[in-house]
């Protein structure tokens, strides 16, 4: 298996999602997917990247670029939580951090969603713009 398989695997099996629901994340067909962790296809970078933000790992980590596995996202979400360790004089429990990192990291998901959302929907004008 080459580096790219084991990773994705990897994260989708640390994230516990199905091949069906990272589809439906990234709009790349169920059926690709499986083919790159079967490594019949390889994975185009624009897919590539795709997986990565839904899967909350850095692009270079799933490419066996890096060993860093952290996702801009997830630095930023750590930034955040940083911020908070202490408020209003007191400590903030390691339940308290962990409830903010899974409210961070559902937010910015959401955020990934729409913005997914609406690069198709503008690429989609474009493709139809390009056929006349």
């Amino acid at each position: 298996m080459e580096r790219f398989q084991l990773r994705l695997l990897e994260a989708l099996e640390e994230k516990g999602i199905s091949q069906a629901e990272l589809s439906r994340r990234t709009g790349i067909s169920r059926t690709s997917i499986s083919k790159y962790l079967k490594g019949i296809f390889k994975a185009k970078p624009q897919h590539v990247d795709l997986l990565a933000s839904a899967l909350g790992v850095s692009y270079d980590w799933l490419i066996g670029r890096s060993n860093n596995k952290q996702s801009d996202s997830n630095a930023i979400v750590e930034e955040v939580i940083d911020q908070f360790r202490i408020y209003q004089g007191k400590a903030v429990s390691d339940t308290q951090i962990n409830d903010m990192r899974k409210l961070l990291t559902a937010y910015l998901s959401t955020q990934q969603e729409t913005m997914t959302a609406i690069v198709k929907a503008y690429l989609d004008t474009q493709h139809s713009n390009f056929r006349k």
